[in-house]
């Protein structure tokens, strides 16, 4: 899974995902989720459970 493809599974924000993730526009990152976890030194199960928190915040207050 790319982080493209989780904004669209979770529908989410591309600029929300890429904060969540601490990718800066323009940087080049690893695409995997599981290296990206890696390289925040997270496990990928971690970097999931943090997404769907951000996705039910979102969903709650979608203008913020």
């Amino acid at each position: 899974m790319t982080p493209r493809y989780m904004a669209l599974s979770y529908e989410l924000p591309r600029p929300l995902v890429m904060e969540l993730l601490g990718i800066e526009e323009g940087k080049k990152s690893p695409r995997r989720l599981d290296r990206l976890a890696d390289s925040l030194g997270i496990t990928l199960e971690e970097l999931t459970v943090k997404v769907r928190a951000a996705q039910k915040a979102y969903r709650e207050n979608p203008d913020d």
